[in-house]
This record gives C-alpha cells, sequence and structure tokens, in this order.
C-alpha cells in the first residue's frame, strides 16, 4: 500500500514539475518575495498595440496589494489588483523546498478570477466583438458592458533557482502551464482582447522561461536578463504559420532587461521587453475570428520593441 501511495505521489510531483505558472501574470517579472507578509505594487507600463506596423501606443496603469502567509515549506497567497481596463483576483498555494541539490524548487497551485472593460485611452481591456453575442456580424466592434466579461484561469508547474556567485550572481528557470477560459463563450476559435493583447477565448498554454540577475551592493542593485516563450498547445498544428494559416505554431517570445535600485523591501524596477507579433496578410490581420486569420509566409513575423515597464514595490 505504502508503495502504490508512494508510486502515485511520484507520478503527481512528476506532472506538477513539468509544469508552472507564478500568480502575479504582470509583476511576475520581479515582485513576489516569499518572504514576504504583505505589499503594494504599482506598475506604469508604455505597451504597443494590435502590431509592429501601428504606431498606437497605449499606457497602462496597475495597483496589486497582497497579503502571504508562509510556514516550514507552504505558502499561501493573496492577490488582488485593479487597472482602468481590468481587475481580478487571485489565490495560490506554494510547496518551496529550500535546498534541493543545492537549488530552491517551488511548485505554484493558483486559481484567478478577473474580468475587464473597453476604454479607449487605456486600450480595449477585454474587449468581445458583437460576434460573440451574435455571429452573423464579424466585424471588429467591441460591446462595453461592464463585470460581464469574466474569465477563469487555473495553473501549476514548477520554478527553479540558484546561485552561480552566492549573493552576487543568480538564475531562475520555470515551465508553465495553464488553462484559461472566458465564460460563456461558444467557441474557442473566436479571440478576445486582454489589456491590449489578443488571445483565444479558452485553450491550455505552455510558457517557459529563464533569467540571470546580478545583485550589486548598491542603491542600484540589480540587473537582470531574460526569455520568455509562450505556446498554444492546444490548436498548436491545427493552422501552422509555415503554411499560411493564423500562426497556431507561432509562440509569443520577449525577451529583456531588468534595471532595479532600491533598498531593504523597496524597490523601483524598469523593465525594457523586445517581442515579436504575427505577420498577417493585408486583409486578413486580426479578424475576430481565429480562422479568417492569414500569416504573411514571406515575413511570418514583425520583432520590435513591445513594452516599457515600471514597477514600484513594497513589500513588508
Amino acid at each position: 500500500m505504502k508503495r502504490k501511495c508512494g508510486i502515485l505521489t511520484g507520478l503527481f510531483l512528476f506532472f506538477v514539475c513539468g509544469w508552472s505558472q507564478m500568480i502575479l501574470d504582470d509583476f511576475g517579472f520581479l515582485a513576489g518575495s516569499p518572504s514576504s507578509t504583505y505589499g503594494l505594487l504599482l506598475l506604469f507600463q508604455g505597451e504597443k498595440a494590435e502590431s509592429a506596423s501601428t504606431p498606437e501606443l497605449h499606457p497602462l496603469y496597475k495597483a496589486e496589494l497582497f497579503y502571504q502567509e508562509n510556514k516550514d515549506i507552504w505558502s499561501t497567497r493573496i492577490a488582488g489588483n485593479v487597472s482602468p481596463i481590468s481587475a481580478n483576483f487571485q489565490m495560490g498555494l506554494f510547496i518551496t523546498f529550500s535546498d534541493v541539490l543545492g537549488m530552491e524548487f517551488r511548485i505554484p497551485f493558483t486559481l484567478t478570477v478577473g474580468t475587464g472593460w473597453y476604454d479607449t485611452t487605456f486600450g480595449k481591456g477585454i474587449g468581445i466583438a458583437s460576434n460573440f453575442y451574435d455571429p452573423a456580424n464579424k466585424d471588429n466592434t467591441y460591446s462595453s458592458e461592464n463585470l460581464t466579461k469574466i474569465y477563469f484561469k487555473a495553473s501549476t508547474g514548477l520554478r527553479l533557482s540558484g546561485t552561480i556567485l552566492p549573493k552576487t550572481l543568480a538564475w531562475t528557470i520555470e515551465q508553465n502551464l495553464y488553462y484559461r477560459y472566458f465564460l460563456g463563450t461558444k467557441s474557442d476559435r473566436d479571440v478576445w482582447l486582454y489589456e491590449n493583447q489578443g488571445d483565444n477565448l479558452k485553450y491550455f498554454r505552455y510558457s517557459a522561461s529563464g533569467m540571470i540577475t546580478l545583485t550589486l551592493p548598491l542603491l542600484f542593485r540589480r540587473i537582470s536578463l531574460f526569455a520568455t516563450g509562450d505556446w498554444d498547445i492546444q490548436h498548436y498544428a491545427e493552422s501552422p504559420a509555415a503554411k499560411g494559416g493564423w500562426g497556431s505554431d507561432l509562440p509569443r517570445v520577449q525577451i529583456g532587461g531588468i534595471f532595479g535600485v532600491g533598498m531593504d523591501n523597496f524597490s523601483l524596477d524598469l523593465q525594457l521587453a523586445w517581442g515579436n507579433t504575427p505577420a498577417y496578410q493585408e486583409g486578413y490581420g486580426y479578424n475576430l475570428l481565429l480562422t479568417e486569420r492569414r500569416i504573411n509566409t514571406d515575413v511570418i513575423q514583425y520583432w520590435y520593441l513591445h513594452k516599457i515597464a515600471l514597477l514600484l514595490s513594497w513589500e513588508i
């Protein structure tokens, strides 16, 4: 019986270790000290919207409060954040092993419920075209009801971190599996816009990331380099970019740097991120139905400076 339980536990941990998703989507690139009890995070970012060929740039402000409780290897966390176009509430359970072959090993389980609304100043938030309600309408028109575009997200996985030089040079890698579902959707091939970024209404996605951080004993204390990739594993082979489809096999990639100043539990960090976006054929770009999008097979994707963000964090 003990052997059977051990095998089941091992398989469960194997599955969990294969995937992870941090609870803080937008703040995850920096914030969230495992030793903090509570804190305030303030984010300002300028984000290139829609495509690399448009000059449109949306600002976005966000504020988040979190409370975290730690005991032995267990941590629980509740957080809520709000912006001019969205709001969500998050709950997370984390298991952390501080010394596994010299590495920190962290497994998160998180649940998120969120919603959004349309605001022309700050972008589209969570905007659903009217064809969400009327399939005969395929125009890019957005409904403006508040608190009706609710989504649910569940995630789990693995994060590993370690040191190359004690108190100076560290590394972090993580891989993520998450499922997000838009309540009331009829098709997972329709598209919504969540804080200016196009997405499917419901799907499984996988992401992986890595970061190297240089820590200095100065006011200017942090320099990090990072890279992330995010794949639509639910539709990966359905409409590949190489065949001119909507690019289901084209991962969303970001590469960038983080530069931080601060002391103790207070910090201000600047993030610069370069990313890609699909190069759609003229007349077939950003349609609300994925099946009506077509990749330009001569170009496939654009690369450009995607985001500039400032994060102010105060953690106790």
